[in-house]
């Protein structure tokens, strides 16, 4: 590989490596009746915080239940459309995919 695709292909890497830092600090947050559940997932759509009004005392817990569901699929969907957007640098470059098939090919050799 010469110098060039070398260097191109080291700052290629240290934004990546950016980028997937940015991506772990990433957070989805949903919610459902009016506010009254809310939830915060993070970049893998784990639950990592719920928040769950005192109003819906006397609700049937299986009603509560879908409400928390719907909350955390809308906070999944928040935060992998943060994700692919974060990602989406390197992903629609076509130098870095270029750069990528390079290398590929020239290890194989």
């Amino acid at each position: 590989m010469s110098a060039d695709a070398e260097a191109a292909l080291t700052e290629l890497m240290r934004q990546a490596a950016r980028i997937e830092e940015e991506v772990a600090r990433v957070r989805g947050h949903g919610e459902a009746a009016q506010g009254a559940v809310r939830a915060e997932v993070d970049a893998t759509g784990v639950l990592v915080g719920l928040y769950i009004a005192e109003t819906l005392q006397g609700v049937a817990v299986q009603d509560i239940g879908r409400m928390v569901v719907h909350a955390q699929r809308v906070a999944c969907e928040q935060a992998r459309g943060s994700v692919t957007e974060l990602r989406r640098v390197l992903t629609e470059n076509p130098y870095a995919a270029a750069l990528f098939h390079r290398a590929a090919a020239e290890g194989m050799r």
